[in-house]
């Protein structure tokens, strides 16, 4: 692999590893997984019933953004906006990739979503999540 372009997992082994996967179904450009593992989906369902976050997941949607870009789009408190980033990085929801900045050699960090579209599927006896990624997307490149 050329050493001037580094891949990025949309999904984090954390997240991957523990989440249950019962389906790929293809469908043109995107993959859509089924996500069972209730600790999974209940991460997921707390980070969007979560306005704030929401509306940080929303903004980093299908464009990678920097934490000022998140910042203009959101309108959050600094502080808030660092620390909902960082929880839903952890959570495996939202990829950090770093990229250089014009003429410095200060990394700056962006942002996006792991999932393009989610669905919420309850059953008698279980929740489920199935989520929308985009094939293209799963390795998200960006030159350094």
């Amino acid at each position: 692999m050329n050493s001037k372009v580094k891949r990025f997992r949309y999904l984090d082994a954390k997240f991957v590893n523990s989440t249950t996967i019962l389906e790929q179904v293809e469908n043109q450009s995107y993959l859509w997984t089924t996500i069972v593992d209730p600790n999974s989906v209940d991460i997921i369902l707390k980070s969007y019933g979560d306005k704030q976050k929401r509306l940080i997941l929303k903004s980093a949607l299908g464009e990678p953004r920097t934490f000022s870009e998140i910042f203009a789009i959101c309108k959050l408190p600094a502080a808030t906006l660092y620390r909902k980033i960082v929880s839903l990085t952890q959570a495996g929801l939202l990829v950090e990739n770093f990229i250089n900045a014009e003429n410095t050699f200060r990394k700056i960090p962006k942002y996006k979503t792991v999932f393009e579209d989610l669905e919420i599927v309850i059953h008698a006896d279980r929740v489920s999540i199935r989520v929308k990624l985009d094939k293209l997307g799963i390795h998200y490149t960006v030159s350094c």
